[in-house]
C-alpha cells in the first residue's frame, strides 16, 4: 500500500443555532460553534471536528483559538506526513503545540477518517474492537423549569428513552432538587435518572443535595464540584452510595491517575475534544478498566461530524456501562452532512461505512462557513 501523505490541512468555522436553548450551571446556551478540520491526503478526505458552547464558557479554548491554532500550527505539523503513522503526528503535534486539546483532537479524527478510508475499514475496525452495534442515549433536560422539565420527560420516555440527565446548578439546590423530584415521580422508576451540576455547586451545596437525590433514586451524579476540587469530590464519593462521574476534572490521562489516586469518582464521561483526541482516551479507557471505573460517553453537541467520531471510539470501548449523550444532531437546527447518524428510540447507531462513517456535504459546509463567517 502507498503511503497516504497529508497534501493540506484547513478549517471552517460554523455557528449552528441549537432548536431550543439550553440552561447551564455557566449560561444559557442557545449556539454551538465548530470548528471542522479537512484533510486531503492521497485520493482520500478526512472530516474531524471541535466543538464549542458560545467561547471560553466550558472550557479555556475557543472557536478562535481552535482554528487559529489549526491553521497557524498544527497545519505545518501534519504537512506531509503518512496517515498510518497516526500515532507519531499525535505525538508530533503534542510536542510542538502545548495544550489545545481540542484543536488536536479535531485533526487527529479527520487524520483517521482519511486513513481508514484508504483502509475501507470504520476507524473502530483501526481501533482493534467493535464492542456493541448501538448505544443506549442519554436525553438532557435544561429548562430550569419544573413543568417543562416534565413534560418533556414524559415525551421522551414515550419515545422510547430509558435515559434522562437533570441539568442543575444555575438555580438554588432546593429548586434544582424540586426538579429532580418531579421528574422522577413524572417517569417512574424504570427510567434510569441523572444529575449533571457541571461544577455549578460548592462542597456545602453538594452534600446539602444528596440525600435528596438519593431520595429520587438518581443513579449518577455529575460534576458536581468544580473540576480542580478532587479533594471534595473524594468527599462526596465516600458521602453517597450515587456513583460520582467526572467530567470537567477528566481533561488529560493525568487527570485519570489523580482521580483515581484520591477515589474521587467511580465513572469517567469520555470526550475526544477535552481529551485531544481518541489515542488519549483510550489510554485513559485502559487505566479505568484496571480499576473498575465505570464508562459513558458524553458530548458538547457536536454536528453528526463529531458524533460519527465519538460513536467509533464508543464502538470500541470494552466497557461502557453507563451510556452516552450523542444527540447532538438532533439538537441542533442544521447538520453539513449527506448522510448522518441514525437513532432509534432512546438509542444510536454506530456508522459502519470506511472512516468515521459519514458523508460530508461539502458544498453545505462551504456555505454554512461562508455565511457565518461574514465574507
Amino acid at each position: 500500500m502507498a503511503e497516504l501523505k497529508i497534501r493540506s490541512l484547513g478549517s471552517f468555522a460554523l455557528n449552528v443555532p441549537l432548536v431550543k436553548p439550553e440552561d447551564l450551571s455557566f449560561g444559557r446556551v442557545e449556539r454551538v460553534e465548530y470548528v471542522i478540520t479537512r484533510i486531503e491526503a492521497g485520493e482520500f478526505i478526512g472530516y474531524g471536528e471541535a466543538a464549542t458552547l458560545q467561547g471560553p464558557t466550558w472550557s479555556e479554548e475557543s472557536q478562535e483559538t481552535i482554528k487559529s491554532t489549526i491553521d497557524q500550527y498544527l497545519s505545518k505539523t501534519v504537512q506531509n506526513a503518512d496517515t498510518l503513522d497516526y500515532v507519531r503526528i499525535s505525538r508530533l503535534m503534542d510536542d510542538r503545540v502545548k495544550g489545545n486539546n481540542f484543536a488536536k483532537a479535531a485533526v487527529e479524527m479527520a487524520i483517521l477518517d482519511a486513513a481508514c478510508k484508504e483502509l475501507n475499514i470504520p476507524v473502530y475496525r483501526l481501533l482493534g474492537a467493535k464492542c456493541r452495534d448501538s448505544i443506549p442515549l442519554s436525553w438532557t433536560l435544561a429548562n430550569n423549569d419544573v413543568e417543562s422539565d416534565v413534560r418533556e420527560a414524559k415525551e421522551y420516555v414515550k419515545k422510547g428513552w430509558r435515559i434522562l440527565k437533570i441539568k442543575a446548578g444555575s438555580l438554588p439546590v432546593n429548586s434544582d432538587m424540586e426538579r429532580v423530584r418531579s421528574v422522577r415521580n413524572a417517569v417512574g422508576d424504570s427510567v434510569s435518572l441523572r444529575v449533571d451540576a457541571n461544577q455549578g455547586w460548592n462542597i456545602n451545596q453538594a452534600m446539602t443535595s444528596l440525600k435528596a437525590l438519593e431520595d429520587a433514586r438518581v443513579d449518577i451524579l455529575e460534576q458536581p464540584l468544580p473540576k480542580w476540587d478532587l479533594d471534595g469530590l473524594a468527599e462526596v464519593s465516600r458521602r453517597t452510595s450515587i456513583p460520582i462521574m467526572a467530567d470537567e476534572s477528566l481533561c488529560s490521562i493525568r487527570d485519570a491517575v489523580s482521580l483515581i489516586e484520591k477515589r474521587a469518582a467511580s465513572v469517567f464521561s469520555y470526550k475526544l475534544t477535552k481529551m485531544g483526541g481518541i489515542l488519549n482516551c483510550r489510554t485513559v479507557e485502559s487505566i479505568a478498566d484496571a480499576y473498575r471505573i465505570g464508562g459513558y460517553v458524553g458530548c458538547m453537541i457536536e454536528t453528526s461530524i463529531g458524533t460519527a467520531a465519538y460513536l467509533q471510539f464508543a464502538a470500541s470501548m470494552h466497557h461502557l456501562d453507563y451510556g452516552c449523550e450523542l444527540f447532538g444532531p438532533l439538537r441542533l437546527e442544521y447538520d453539513p452532512v449527506r448522510k448522518g447518524i441514525e437513532y432509534r428510540e432512546g438509542e444510536v447507531l454506530v456508522p459502519d461505512q470506511p472512516g468515521i462513517g459519514i458523508e460530508v456535504d461539502e458544498e453545505r459546509l462551504r456555505k454554512l462557513s461562508t455565511k457565518q463567517s461574514g465574507t
